[in-house]
């Protein structure tokens, strides 16, 4: 047997070069590590976008479905129609028109309700984008390319949302005849809050995703 075998099956393998451990080479391992985390916290961002999103949309969804905006007088008065609170007949919310003959009144239901439902609307399609963002390689689509179209979509379902919801609230604020909101009220804030939160992170998302990407 030679020497340098018997070398090699004692434990004394041939040695192999080492890079010498340099300034620039830790600095080198230490931004892959940062980025490397950055990019962990970026695609977090997303996730929770994704989490609160339907949030906002079944808030919204239940204020916009149930009748229980305001109380005016003796009615309880949602968004397409007004019950009597001893009766509990109802009637179409366009009543008010005929009844109230204030130009208020109409404009908050005649803008306020196709807003809303024109934000619901844009804020699902936003929400069928992001279910499909991460398979954005697949249809040969740039990543920052689908965050930005989302973040487009989300923040004009947003405004939308948020616009309609306002001419509520503006009208609430006012007070006329004595109204007080109702339950259906604060679910259609939570489904701004929640809205605005997803809006809020994705866009942080897209941003950092432009830069780090």
């Amino acid at each position: 047997m030679s020497r340098r075998g018997s070398d090699s099956f004692f434990g004394n393998p041939k040695k192999t070069a080492v890079r010498p451990i340099t300034p620039e080479s830790l600095y080198s391992e230490e931004s892959y590590k940062l980025t490397r985390e950055q990019h962990a916290c970026i695609n977090n961002l997303g996730m929770t976008a994704a989490f609160f999103l339907p949030i906002a949309l079944i808030a919204a969804g239940i204020g916009m479905g149930t009748g229980y905006w305001f109380n005016i007088q003796h009615y309880y008065v949602g968004l397409f129609q007004r019950c009597d609170n001893w009766t509990q007949i109802c009637q179409s919310v366009s009543k008010f028109y005929d009844e109230d003959n204030t130009d208020k009144l109409k404009t908050t239901w005649t803008l306020g309700v196709p807003l809303l439902f024109a934000g619901e609307a844009i804020l699902l399609l936003s929400l069928l984008t992001l279910v499909c963002y991460p398979c954005h390689r697949k249809i040969n689509f740039s990543k920052i390319a689908c965050a930005v179209t989302i973040g487009v979509i989300m923040l004009f379902g947003f405004l939308a949302f948020a616009g309609g919801f306002g001419l509520f609230a503006l009208y609430a604020a006012s007070n006329p005849n004595n109204t007080t909101m109702m339950w259906s009220f604060y679910c259609a804030i939570g489904g701004v809050t929640f809205a605005l939160i997803a809006t809020i992170l994705f866009w942080v998302h897209m941003f950092y995703t432009g830069c780090f990407d």
